[in-house]
């Protein structure tokens, strides 16, 4: 009976490991930033794209909170904020904020962010999943750069064409004007 119930067991773990590395696998090769923190906010998980985006490896800030290291000293209180919704059950929700890469790079990251429950229903992990959005945020700032110099120089050009009609109207006056002199 006991060898029944031991395979059983033994087929249980197996079945639970095998999922596990599932789920490492998909965390790890997904493109986004997925991380998960503890009640407290100590970093719980972190994946290979947050290794790559921050230059921190997981053995690093496992354990850490990503206010005391991740963070601009602006944003640590409104990050604070977010985390202390997600804890009050104010979940999903949505929260873009800059990251300090350890070569002290700042990466704008645009967050969604969820809680898993206990048993008991209280909140036992905050699970922040997000993508950078640097380069897409300076390339629309440059294309919105781009676009006002453009609206300007057809503004001028307008101005300079209206000028130019109006410059060639009084020449042909003048030429009228000095034909009657003749």
């Amino acid at each position: 009976m006991k060898s029944k119930q031991n395979n059983k067991l033994n087929h249980s773990e197996q079945q639970v490991a095998k999922d596990l590395d599932f789920i490492a696998a998909v965390l790890n090769t997904i493109d986004a930033l997925v991380l998960v923190l503890d009640a407290k906010g100590s970093i719980v998980l972190f994946n290979r794209l947050c290794e790559r985006v921050t230059g921190y490896s997981f053995d690093e800030v496992k354990g850490k909170y990503v206010w005391d290291f991740l963070l601009t000293k602006e944003e640590v209180a409104p990050v604070k904020e977010v985390f202390s919704k997600l804890k009050a059950g104010m979940f999903p929700n949505s929260f873009t904020n800059y990251w300090v890469a350890k070569n002290g790079r700042n990466n704008l990251i645009s967050w969604t962010n969820t809680a898993i429950l206990d048993n008991a229903g209280e909140v036992e992990y905050i699970v922040p999943t997000g993508i950078d959005i640097t380069e897409k945020t300076k390339a629309e700032e440059e294309l919105k750069k781009r676009m006002e110099d453009l609206e300007k120089f057809y503004e001028m050009s307008v101005h300079r064409e209206l000028k130019m009609k109006s410059l060639k109207k009084e020449i042909v006056k003048l030429k009228s004007d000095l034909s009657r002199y003749s």
